[in-house]
């Protein structure tokens, strides 16, 4: 594959940088936690500002919440995990304080709570024991506690992060790649880095290796297949197809390259307010909620939104109705994604513009 350096495509790219060590398994004994400190005050800092192997007090959006069962010494107890987040960061939280209830949306100051690092990956996890005080916070609006990621502001690994900015370098080692059908590992010289036997076999993939900038700094980004595939409006049976014919021409990746189709005006008019489900589930920067043909979107944290119908409400963690005010300009960001989820779809010949209409009814 090639590239046209002069000419840098703009695209809008979802990562998802992956906390490995974040398994129930490996979550921290509390008893094995040293005692906080006797000091009559903890110092507050953000999300951005935690200190590993430190006790800590914060103020913080409780962003997702679920109740799981762990085993310890004494047999098995309840647990809360989940996703805090603030206006500089969000980290994953365990709380060992189920007397204490924590609701979805609600910003809580957690003083002399302990933050713990994983060496592998050095990512953290806020765990709550029984030392830390809970307190809620009257918030008028919680958008106050959102993050708004920038990749100057990524300082440590993080989970499903929405990033905007544009693609700058594409490197040499993108393209068609062989991947073994046991381990998914990329084979180098036809040969599985992993001594898997031949006779497993190998498949092919596609991955676009390069570098991102937002403006803020530049960031090694990997688009996966279906990424790779929208950006270069080709998928993978057709790439193959190219690549094995004699007379094929190298593929650039450039502004020139992306064809935009033939353009149309569709002029609705938006009512002060719609009313839509709102769920919560544990990736809602799934490529599933992407590629589906059912108007469905997400926010990229742990939200989807869809119309009332259009989905099972009851396959998610938690759900409600909630309307979505057009005065409100993230409200308003949603409903116009919403509704050029309907009008792609009719690309596939799934709907049409009336579709569009009957979501704004």
């Amino acid at each position: 594959m090639s590239t046209n350096n002069t000419n840098s495509t703009e695209i809008i790219a979802k990562s998802s940088f992956q906390e490995k060590g974040l398994e129930e398994d490996s979550y921290p004994d509390p008893s094995t936690l040293p005692l906080p400190s006797q000091e009559p005050r903890i110092a507050d800092v953000t999300l951005s500002e935690l200190i590993p192997g430190r006790y800590v007090s914060t103020t913080a959006r409780v962003v997702y919440l679920r109740a799981i069962e762990k085993q310890d010494a004494l047999g098995s107890k309840m647990i809360f995990s989940g996703i805090l987040e603030d206006s500089a960061f969000k980290i994953p939280f365990v709380s060992h304080r189920i007397s204490s209830p924590l609701i979805r949306n609600c910003v809580y100051k957690f003083q002399s709570a302990y933050v713990h690092e994983f060496p592998t990956e050095r990512s953290l996890l806020l765990v709550i024991t029984e030392h830390t005080k809970i307190s809620p916070k009257d918030i008028e609006d919680y958008r106050e506690y959102i993050w708004k990621p920038t990749i100057d502001s990524i300082k440590r690994p993080v989970k499903s992060v929405a990033l905007q900015g544009i693609i700058t370098t594409i490197h040499g080692n993108s393209g068609l790649i062989k991947r073994c059908n046991k381990c998914k590992s990329v084979l180098y010289d036809d040969a599985c880095p992993n001594k898997c036997p031949k006779e497993e076999g190998w498949g092919w993939d596609l991955r676009v290796s390069c570098r991102l900038y937002d403006g803020s700094g530049s960031m090694k980004m990997v688009l996966t297949k279906d990424i790779a595939s929208s950006v270069l409006q080709r998928n993978l049976a057709e790439l193959v197809l190219l690549a094995s014919s004699k007379k094929a021409k190298p593929l650039t990746l450039n502004t020139n390259n992306i064809q935009s189709p033939p353009s149309s005006e569709i002029i609705l008019k938006l009512p002060e307010a719609m009313e839509v489900i709102e769920g919560v589930t544990d990736n809602a920067s799934s490529s599933s909620y992407r590629s589906s043909n059912k108007v469905i979107i997400a926010d990229g944290r742990n939200l989807v939104y869809f119309p009332p119908g259009e989905e099972d409400e009851h396959k998610f963690t938690e759900y409600v109705k909630r309307p979505l005010n057009i005065s409100e300009i993230e409200d308003r960001k949603i409903v116009r994604r919403l509704i050029e989820k309907t009008l792609d779809r009719n690309k596939e010949g799934y709907r049409n513009e009336k579709d569009a209409r009957d979501l704004l009814a």
